[in-house]
């Protein structure tokens, strides 16, 4: 009994976290604990997947707090979530028209038709950008997101099955708990791309949106090594960097706490509902 018991307490320990993050299924956005500006959560899956229902085992939830928990360690503070009344996570459920195979045909251009399918099922708040869980694959990436101001879009989108010919596919990392790794970063890089960064005005920018100055930076745009990841190592690019008139993440309205004067992602259009059909095009009123 005594060799089984660290393995009884380990398993009473799982089933103990696990009902906190669970919860039923939503197909819309649950009413908000907070009008400020927030990241909404989508799980999609297209119309011939299988659902593994990453939005109602705590898969996503538990992941996302470890992102978070990430973020505040490197910043102070955290980016903020939709959550419902009661500060649970809230996790969209989206089953899109088309298949995989008719999305892949769009190659680079996956997110942008997936960001026209989100926005046209009424997620187009005024004051939200979107994280999507794909569970398909891309051509060639596991994440993908828009870039204001040159490339506007309120969706970044995490391709969760993609498979490479040289490198291991998106589905062999795991959504992590304890430690952030693969999608963990994952998420928290492509939200910051959807924020507007990192601005052109960046001391080390390169390849759009990237910096080349620092591997273990979350922005650093080739192919990164294993371990854990930066915020703006050396403050020089695009948080707290100091640089006059250049986008900072300090400043970001989707951070919790907001600085007073706190802005959303450039060229948002205040108070207005935007409807963003891809390929940086969007309609507001």
């Amino acid at each position: 009994m005594r060799g089984r018991l660290p393995l009884l307490l380990a398993l009473g320990m799982a089933l103990a976290v696990t009902p906190a993050f669970a919860q039923e299924r939503a197909t819309a956005d649950r009413p908000d604990a907070s009008d400020l500006y927030q990241v909404h959560v989508i799980y999609a899956v297209p119309s011939d997947g299988k659902d593994r229902k990453l939005d109602t085992d705590g898969s996503i939830q538990r992941s996302l707090a470890t992102a978070n928990r990430w973020f505040q360690e490197e910043s102070g503070r955290k980016l903020r979530f939709d959550t419902t009344k009661d500060g649970a996570l809230d996790i969209s459920f989206l089953k899109l028209a088309r298949t995989e195979a008719e999305l892949k045909g769009f190659r680079a251009f996956i997110r942008d038709e997936i960001e026209k399918d989100v926005n046209a099922a009424g997620f187009r708040h005024a004051r939200k950008i979107y994280l999507v869980y794909y569970d398909g694959a891309h051509v060639n990436t596991c994440g993908s997101s828009g870039w204001p101001p040159k490339n506007k879009g309120n969706t970044a989108v995490l391709f969760l099955l993609t498979e490479f010919e040289k490198a291991p596919p998106c589905h062999s990392h795991k959504f992590e708990e304890a430690t952030p790794r693969f999608w963990e970063f994952a998420a928290v890089h492509e939200i910051l791309h959807t924020l507007g960064f990192v601005p052109e005005c960046a001391k080390n920018r390169s390849q759009h949106s990237h910096v080349n100055d620092d591997k273990a930076d979350i922005l650093y745009g080739e192919s990164r090594p294993p371990g854990r990841r930066r915020l703006d190592p050396g403050n020089d690019d695009y948080f707290r960097h100091g640089i006059p008139g250049c986008l900072d993440l300090e400043n970001s309205a989707f951070l919790d706490p907001a600085n007073p004067g706190a802005q959303p992602p450039p060229e948002w259009q205040v108070g207005k509902t935007c409807t963003y059909t891809g390929y940086g095009k969007r309609t507001c009123e």
